[in-house]
């Protein structure tokens, strides 16, 4: 004589289409109704967060340009006092360039920095893709140097 245990998992629902499924609730449960909505909510919330994280990217890069900007000036300064007067207008220029980043970086945020950038490549594609394509070798070879086994060295050695 089966269990009552054994009883309730053999007995089958039909569903009038030909297919059964348990009437004790084990097939697939019902998904909530507001699965989607649940979803979505994550998925704001999520982009929130990602959003919120890239404006601190954003806002640390801009506070490093700033200090990377400060080093130069003092470098140019120490050019001129050592008689290298077009170094140090040159140096002098590449951290006045990177204050204006800098000052780029903090002052906007970054949904009208990535509409900008949108516009610009949809006027310049080529000069994007090659400027990609640079970044891309360029990574290449820091990747490639920083790598000990490109260097001939091994952990193991």
């Amino acid at each position: 004589m089966p269990t009552n245990e054994e009883q309730a998992n053999s007995e089958q629902t039909n569903d009038g289409r030909g297919s059964s499924r348990s009437s004790q609730g084990f097939g697939a449960p019902e998904p909530p109704a507001d699965l989607g909505e649940s979803l979505q909510n994550k998925g704001r919330d999520a982009l929130q967060g990602a959003r919120a994280a890239a404006e601190r990217g954003k806002d640390k890069l801009a506070d490093e340009a700033q200090g990377v900007a400060q080093a130069l000036h003092q470098a140019s300064e120490g050019l001129r006092s050592d008689d290298h007067e077009e170094l140090a207008r040159y140096t002098q220029g590449v951290a006045e360039r990177i204050e204006q980043l800098s000052g780029l970086l903090k002052g906007r945020d970054l949904a009208s920095m990535a509409q900008e950038v949108a516009r610009f490549a949809q006027r310049q594609p080529a000069l994007v893709l090659g400027g990609a394509f640079t970044a891309g070798l360029i990574a290449g070879r820091f990747f490639k140097s920083a790598d000990p086994r490109s260097r001939g060295q091994t952990g193991g050695e």
